[in-house]
């Protein structure tokens, strides 16, 4: 399907049929707020939760913003972020990206800054997808 068909989708899913769980670990640093669902084995440090947001099994977030509308999956890492309205499937890491929003981030993947030449940007992108860039 296409971004935005499946971010609807999520939104919809998570606004109509998630359940405030958590079954994860959350430090006495984080604030959540809002309908959130923690899986089993996740762990949220020093970060910011504003639901309804899914944190998926083995999940790791540490000094982040994460929601609202955003179903991370399992053993995802995301460090020193914000992520919001986004969807990001299982064992991706998201490392030191101020904002990400709007997003489908598919399996095992990398998202961080680079240490590109001539600020270069440096790209690994799959078949039918989209980049966009913000406008200088």
């Amino acid at each position: 399907g296409k971004k935005d068909d499946l971010l609807l989708a999520n939104d919809t899913v998570l606004d109509a049929w998630l359940v405030h769980e958590i079954n994860g670990t959350v430090d006495a640093e984080s604030r959540l707020s809002g309908r959130i669902r923690i899986e089993e084995g996740a762990t949220v440090v020093r970060s910011s939760i504003r639901g309804p947001v899914i944190i998926g099994k083995g999940a790791t977030i540490t000094d982040s913003r994460i929601g609202p509308f955003t179903a991370i999956g399992a053993g995802v890492s995301i460090e020193r972020s914000g992520v919001d309205h986004s969807v990001v499937l299982e064992k991706s890491r998201i490392i030191d990206i101020h904002r990400l929003e709007d997003s489908l981030i598919g399996r095992r993947v990398l998202v961080h800054p680079g240490d590109t030449r001539h600020g270069a940007l440096s790209l690994l992108v799959g078949d039918d997808c989209r980049v966009e860039l913000a406008k200088h």
